[in-house]
């Protein structure tokens, strides 16, 4: 198992660098085939070391969750709103100086919804629909950990996830503090992606053979297909 996590940290590693490169004005065909599964991977390998089966009763992993992604949120985009002001006079922030009632208006909207609209702290959206995938998956756990046929309820809750981000997607649903809900539910559905090869990985130690190669295939085809064909290009930010 040891060895497979250092393959996932490594893989993790080459995705990170996909992404500043595909930041970084490279050659169009290059930033689109970066951008067909760059995302999706962060959530696959969130949820494969998720420990849901560790961390104690449902509240128990939302306070650790809400600690190590909700506060830092808060604390950073707190901080870039306070100096938003200092950064745009000086042109390194887009956009014009806030007055007090719009630095109090969008301070509101960090703190209850998670949301910035500054530039450079802007990347930080992938905390909020971590938050909300992680926190789903979790509850979907913890309803059914008493069930012993957990691999069919994954399933199932995967596929749910799935057909509910085409409904929302094409609906163009918003819910109160999620927002966008078709990106948390896409979200989630990657994120148990990453959860279920997890466990596999546990029983079947596919990090040993060959069977890690054929399960990786489908997953990144399912990643490509999905912000390919099913209409999803946009749900995720650049």
């Amino acid at each position: 198992m040891k060895n497979n996590r250092n393959t996932i940290t490594l893989s993790k590693g080459i995705a990170i660098i996909l992404m500043v490169i595909g930041h970084s004005r490279c050659p169009l065909i290059l930033e689109r085939f970066i951008y067909l599964f760059h995302m999706p991977l962060f959530f696959i390998f969130s949820g494969y070391f998720c420990k849901c089966e560790s961390t104690g009763d449902f509240l128990s992993f939302t306070r650790k969750r809400v600690k190590g992604l909700y506060l830092p949120f808060v604390k950073w985009t707190t901080l870039f709103l306070l100096f938003h002001n200092l950064l745009a006079n000086i042109n390194i922030e887009n956009g014009s100086p806030y007055s007090m009632n719009e630095i109090f208006r969008k301070q509101v909207l960090i703190l209850s919804t998670m949301t910035t609209n500054d530039s450079l702290i802007s990347p930080l959206w992938f905390l909020k629909s971590l938050l909300g995938s992680s926190v789903l998956i979790a509850f979907i756990h913890g309803v059914f950990k008493k069930n012993k046929g957990g691999g069919v309820i994954n399933t199932t809750s995967l596929l749910i996830l799935i057909f509910t981000t085409i409904f929302c997607s094409k609906k163009e649903l918003y819910l109160p503090v999620l927002g966008e809900t078709a990106r948390i539910t896409l979200a989630s559905a990657f994120f148990l992606i990453g959860y279920m090869y997890g466990q596999f990985d546990k029983r079947f130690h596919f990090h040993r053979n060959k069977y890690n190669l054929v399960l990786c295939i489908p997953l990144l085809t399912f990643a490509i297909l999905v912000k390919t064909k099913l209409g999803f290009d946009n749900i995720y930010p650049a």
